[in-house]
């Protein structure tokens, strides 16, 4: 993208000055890691940059030559000019040590200035559509990597990282998930960036399960329920159902006794005052849309119901397997910009056995797409064996695990109230000898 020159700002061009003097002053120690970090777009100032692809040239040269102010010079041609910039840059630069600073300032300002250039074009359209296209870009840009040089560490560094996790401080949001259920958190380690897939036939109680987790999660994270086939009202009657145990449908009719209603209002107080739950109507959202929700909400967990529902951005002629897996694809580069846990919710096909009788799923029976199978760190299945009685027990089966093991458990639930019982599930099962 050309930069407006309106959008650059003096502190900027100097951290660009910085970066080429400390090549210049120590090219050594220095230029291969300007080199190997840097990119032509982070320099908005066009003699900087043309130090800098003058810089890279020498160095990509065969045989490669030393990044040398008089090569420099003479790679951009001499001049009076050009010689007094360079020894400029030799001056006014104190110390090379600070380089991975000055190159941090360098992307940063880089950063600001195409944002504040979409910021203004996007306030000069007309079709909202048009200011999504906009809405990408800028998010792009924020979940770039202002620092370049961090995108790889050595051990020392590595466990530095490790221990500073369990500072509250630590900018890298590396906590781990805690489920409603300790039989999950024995053997699933779900963190920020991760994708997980809750997946279950229609009525099977996916959609329950996952409200339940997301308000028990807003206990302590900002966590956001998006709803693309209810509608939020309804799935704020499942909560107080699920949360007052009180009958869903007395909840959907305004049919119950004064001490339901108290259940119900103790229950709505609980919400508004001690959980950070936001639920949102999501039909029609593109994984574009979906992260502008993300951002405004500050998300740090995510549930999507669910993600075959999605719109896909894929253009052409596309097969629906196609779309999903682009859709698939999206929602994981989606949870890895904006560090949050992804939950989403998906359809399994009809998973039976030899004698025709449900058994437990497997990734394969994901539907339409083995793309999701792929991109999910852990597929949780919610399923019941008689699938034409809504009395069946339920069963959650961890089915892929990238860290930890797999398992099938006992799920209490009780349809009428949407509620599941965690006291009461967990144990192992061993569904052949049933």
């Amino acid at each position: 993208m050309d930069l407006d020159k309106t959008w650059i700002r003096e502190q900027d061009i100097a951290a660009e000055q910085a970066v080429l003097g400390s090549m210049v002053i120590d090219p050594k120690n220095t230029a291969p890691m300007v080199l190997s970090v840097m990119e032509q777009s982070d320099f908005q100032s066009e003699m900087n940059r043309r130090i800098f692809l003058a810089a890279r040239d020498l160095a990509r040269s065969v045989p490669p030559q030393p990044v040398d102010i008089v090569l420099i010079l003479q790679k951009l041609g001499g001049g009076s000019d050009v010689r007094q910039y360079l020894l400029m840059l030799m001056d006014t630069t104190p110390t090379a040590c600070n380089v991975k600073e000055y190159m941090e300032l360098v992307k940063t300002g880089a950063k600001l200035a195409k944002i504040r250039q979409l910021s203004a074009q996007m306030a000069a359209v007309l079709d909202p559509t048009e200011a999504l296209t906009y809405t990408r870009q800028i998010n792009d840009l924020l979940a770039t990597d202002e620092q370049g040089y961090q995108d790889q560490m050595d051990m020392a560094e590595a466990y530095s990282r490790y221990i500073d996790r369990d500072d509250p401080k630590h900018k890298d949001g590396l906590w781990v998930l805690k489920w409603k259920y300790d039989f999950l958190n024995q053997s699933l380690r779900i963190r920020p960036k991760d994708m997980v897939l809750v997946a279950g036939r229609p009525s099977d109680g996916k959609t329950a399960w996952c409200v339940d987790q997301a308000f028990e999660l807003s206990k302590e994270h900002n966590v956001l329920f998006v709803t693309l086939e209810d509608d939020k009202d309804q799935i704020y009657e499942r909560v107080l159902a699920a949360q007052s145990k009180v009958s869903l449908s007395k909840i959907i009719d305004h049919d119950m006794d004064e001490s339901e209603w108290e259940l119900v209002a103790e229950t709505a107080t609980e919400g508004a005052e001690k959980h950070r739950l936001t639920i949102a109507d999501g039909t029609g959202y593109t994984v574009e849309r979906l992260e502008a929700k993300i951002m405004v909400n500050h998300a740090e967990i995510v549930f999507v119901d669910y993600i075959q529902l999605m719109k896909a951005s894929i253009k052409g002629r596309a097969t629906r397997t196609d779309e999903v897996a682009d859709i698939s694809r999206q929602m994981r580069e989606l949870a890895k910009r904006q560090q949050v846990v992804l939950v989403c919710l998906c359809q399994l096909g009809r998973p039976l056995d030899k004698n025709g009788k449900r058994r437990e799923p497997v990734p394969s029976d994901l539907k339409e797409s083995g793309q999701l199978e792929q991109d999910a760190k852990a597929i949780l299945a919610i399923w019941r064996q008689e699938e034409t009685s809504s009395s069946a027990p339920r069963y959650l089966s961890v089915i892929k695990n990238k860290t930890g093991p797999l398992g099938t458990y006992y799920l209490s639930f009780n349809g009428d109230t949407q509620h599941f019982y965690p006291e009461y599930s967990g144990a192992m099962t061993d569904r052949e000898d049933e």
